[in-house]
């Protein structure tokens, strides 16, 4: 699968733009979200291929985003990205459906290897 689309789930408004400008710059499509209601609109309203969560959403958690997600579609790919990395959030990202989990800063590079296998 080739994956176009991504939405970027972060309360950090200028990591989510920083990461946007890279994704931009390398052919992607990609929208914002800076919360979990946002999150869920856009890609209910355009399903992505991809969506880049982070962990701590202000008063909400990424985690929670993963479920409805993978719901929307079964194929997207879901990759969590925290800067509170644990063995537990990761197994725990895991077993809600996540693909992959990376601590922030992620590289672009480190990304673009867990959205694309």
């Amino acid at each position: 699968m080739s994956l176009k689309h991504i939405v970027v789930v972060d309360d950090d408004v200028n990591y989510a733009e920083q990461l946007q400008r890279s994704l931009l710059r390398r052919g992607y499509t990609v929208d914002l979200a800076h919360d979990a209601a946002s999150a869920l609109a856009l890609a209910s309203a355009q399903l992505p291929d991809a969506a880049l969560l982070d962990l701590k959403l202000a008063e909400d958690s990424g985690l929670r985003l993963i479920e409805p997600l993978r719901a929307m579609s079964p194929d997207m790919v879901i990759v969590l990205l925290t800067g509170y990395a644990s063995v537990a959030t990761a197994v725990e990202a895991i077993k809600r459906g996540a693909d992959d989990y990376l601590p922030k800063p992620a590289a672009i590079d480190s990304i673009l290897r867990a959205l694309n296998g």
